[in-house]
């Protein structure tokens, strides 16, 4: 019996990678198609969430057919029958050469950089480096560390100039506070007129440096990726539940980073989930339960608890949600036929949302919407980062308030009265909008 023919799918193509094949959906990047079968390819420009830009050129690769010279992987996408040697003596050497350029002006300074243990540069400098530079000129020297906002350093002689923050702020944050200054070898980045950064969310450029020129102020010095121990957990300090990873040495929280979640928070997270963490930490927290002032167990506590409330019942009340499970209820409905017999029982069923209103839409699908009306709420300090470009996406031009700026996007305020006359308020500074809209599919067009 012939074999089967098997119908070759048309968006899809089929390349080999260090003699490894692989098939990925048309226009997927080199890079991408070479995570997929296990094949590092160095990047430092380069970021999933980003435009490439192919600036660092580290990733050069040698493809065929092709001109018989290394190409970036960060910028080629992927071509049915493409070869791709990524260990061949061409790109090897190409790799080792730009890495040598990197470390001309580069700091070796790793026993006291923030980024020591957990640097890119670093394990590349060992795995696809030469042992030995060749290049004995000075380096350039800037003032360091200078601070740049109250919880971020940078450090301009490690910086390696990715243009991972600057991008981040034009694509992501939609802001407009990094740029790079100067040209050519004196290129350094720096702020928008020396002003300190005022983004809620700008704490996401230490997570996307890769190198320690951007570092956090809050945990400088404090502690070594090896020694701490970190935990897959959730953002408290709102209710949109961002994904995070607490770090924590010796049972002390030593510092706070995003987790990736495309459902929840795209990987970013704001400054007050990264950086308010000192309460954990303080001294006059409580660490165990107490009964009259006094330490004891949980079992002890709850104990004490239920003497204290039995045959209390009509002296108590009680305040339910009205979005309680069935078993919940049913717990509730126990206690309340025996030790709590007689206590006041409220539901607020009046500010809960029906459930069609929670269940039809998700943060993922924010950017699918045509329409986003915001109702009695502040962006900036209840939403996470994907939510605010979403909503601006709606309109050809975003529009927003020219005070108030630095702690809400929008305000409404109704006065009473029998026609309800509103006013529209804000405060702050003014928005500074970009002199360029960057092709991304994140950003409309201009109006």
């Amino acid at each position: 019996m012939p074999d089967a023919v098997v119908e070759k799918d048309p968006n899809s193509a089929t390349l080999t990678i260090d003699g490894v094949a692989v098939t990925v959906p048309k226009g997927t990047l080199i890079v991408e198609a070479a995570k997929q079968v296990g094949i590092e390819i160095p990047v430092f420009c380069y970021h999933h969430k980003l435009d490439p830009v192919g600036a660092c050129r580290l990733c050069l690769v040698e493809i065929s057919p092709g001109p018989p010279r290394a190409q970036t992987a960060c910028t080629t996408p992927v071509a049915d029958g493409m070869t791709v040697k990524v260990t061949s003596a061409m790109a090897v050497k190409a790799r080792a050469d730009i890495l040598e350029f990197e470390l001309v002006n580069h700091p070796l300074d790793c026993p006291v950089c923030d980024k020591g243990g957990e640097c890119p540069l670093q394990d590349f400098t060992y795995r696809h480096g030469y042992p030995v530079s060749r290049v004995l000129d000075a380096r350039l020297h800037f003032a360091k560390p200078l601070p740049i906002s109250p919880t971020i350093a940078l450090d301009r002689e490690r910086c390696v100039l990715c243009y991972r923050c600057t991008r981040y702020y034009d694509e992501i944050a939609w802001e407009q506070e990094l740029t790079v200054a100067q040209r050519g070898v004196e290129s350094f980045i720096a702020t928008q007129f020396d002003e300190p950064l005022q983004s809620v969310f700008s704490g996401n450029i230490i997570d996307l440096c890769p190198v320690g020129a951007l570092t956090s102020r809050v945990w400088r010095f404090q502690s070594r990726p090896w020694d701490m121990r970190h935990t897959a957990s959730v953002c408290s300090k709102c209710s949109v539940g961002c994904n995070v990873n607490l770090w924590e040495r010796r049972g002390e929280l030593m510092r706070v980073t995003s987790r990736e979640n495309d459902e929840i928070d795209d990987g970013w997270i704001c400054d007050r989930g990264r950086f308010d963490y000192a309460d954990v930490n303080d001294e006059r927290r409580l660490s165990t339960p107490l009964v009259k002032g006094v330490g004891t167990s949980w079992e002890r506590a709850i104990r004490a608890l239920g003497d204290g409330i039995k045959g209390r019942g009509s002296k108590l009340g009680i305040s339910l949600p009205q979005d309680l499970s069935n078993e919940e209820a049913f717990l509730f409905k126990r206690l309340l036929d025996g030790p709590l017999s007689g206590a006041r029982v409220k539901m607020h069923g009046r500010t809960a949302l029906p459930p069609p209103a929670g269940e039809q839409l998700r943060i993922a699908d924010l950017d699918q919407l045509k329409a986003i009306v915001v109702v009695a709420s502040d962006l900036r300090e209840e939403s996470t980062l994907t939510v605010t470009p979403a909503c601006c996406m709606c309109a050809p031009r975003p529009v927003k308030p020219r005070r108030r700026w630095a702690s809400c996007t929008a305000t409404r305020r109704s006065r009473p009265g029998r026609s309800a006359s509103s006013t529209a308020t804000g405060g702050g500074r003014r928005p500074t909008w970009p002199a360029r809209w960057p092709s991304s599919p994140r950003r409309p067009a201009p109006g």
